[in-house]
């Protein structure tokens, strides 16, 4: 009878020990659990959203954690109140970020985000900033204005300056034949200098007829011994061009002219071209001089009026 009591405690202090162990391994996988779902939820804060001694809290928590889940699963009954300590822990921390979450869920739905403005970018819809542009007339009203517009205002302005053209030929004519001799020239040529400016004159400030030689003297007073100096160069220039070219073109043999044209046709070309650049340069240089003196003269009304 002995025997059979001892064994039947035995036996029941075995099915104590066996559910103890059951609900320690329980505690560790629940604590476990809760600290995965907190982790995984993404409206709970991280880490740098946390307080510093909260977030110590949980570290010593999910510590505690392992250690008793590594010591039950060895066998050691002696962890069992750092267990229990552990889960109570864990269980304030989810209250905690439970009231957290809860809370910024009311701050949410007390001042809901506002709606972004969309972008006015004006590449994604080209037709609103481009203007329409008229339809185009036909051939025959295009006709109509050209004509027209030829007739009231190009005519009347290359009338104008064929006027201005023909009187500045018609005073510039005698001073270069005087500018031929040797006494005359100290007199003509300064003359000659003061009419360079009559084309430009009538090009864009309009002057008509004598005007223009009147506004050419006016602009050239002070200005004449500065403008001979290009004039007079460009002039000797093209002088010397011209004889260094009928050199060429006089040393070149002539049994090239038959054998290898070539040769002098490229030489030809060549001075042409050279002869055009410099009577462009010409007629910029009274264009140019015009422009630099109607500056000049609005600066320096500008400073008088201050």
């Amino acid at each position: 009878a002995n025997q059979q009591q001892d064994s039947q405690q035995q036996q029941r202090q075995g099915l104590q020990t066996q559910s103890q162990r059951q609900q320690q391994q329980q505690q560790p996988d629940d604590v476990m659990q809760q600290r995965d779902d907190v982790l995984q939820d993404p409206e709970v804060p991280g880490w740098w959203e946390v307080p510093r001694e909260q977030r110590n809290a949980q570290q010593a928590a999910a510590a505690a954690a392992d250690v008793s889940s590594t010591s039950v699963s060895a066998g050691s009954p002696l962890q069992q109140p750092a267990t229990s300590s552990a889960a109570v822990t864990a269980a304030a921390d989810n209250k905690q970020q439970q009231q957290h979450k809860q809370s910024g869920k009311q701050q949410q739905q007390q001042h809901p985000p506002q709606p972004a403005a969309a972008p006015t970018l004006p590449w994604l819809n080209p037709m609103q900033h481009k203007p329409r542009l008229p339809k185009p007339p036909g051939l025959t009203p295009s006709i109509a204005m050209v004509r027209e517009a030829w007739s009231k205002q190009v005519a009347e302005r290359l009338r104008q300056l064929w006027k201005v053209d023909i009187l500045f030929n018609i005073r510039a004519l005698p001073l270069q034949a005087l500018c031929l001799a040797v006494l005359p020239v100290f007199w003509a040529f300064p003359k000659l200098l003061e009419i360079q400016l009559a084309l430009p004159a009538a090009v864009l400030a309009g002057a008509k007829g004598t005007a223009a030689l009147q506004r050419s003297q006016e602009l050239m007073k002070g200005f004449k011994a500065s403008y001979a100096w290009p004039f007079v160069w460009l002039i000797v220039l093209g002088r010397a061009f011209d004889l260094v070219r009928e050199f060429v073109l006089v040393s070149i043999p002539s049994r090239w002219w038959t054998d290898v044209i070539e040769v002098p046709l490229a030489a030809t070309a060549f001075f042409v071209v050279v002869r055009l650049l410099l009577l462009r340069v010409q007629d910029l240089v009274p264009l140019a001089a015009y422009l630099y003196l109607q500056r000049k003269k609005r600066a320096a009304a500008a400073a008088s009026a201050l």
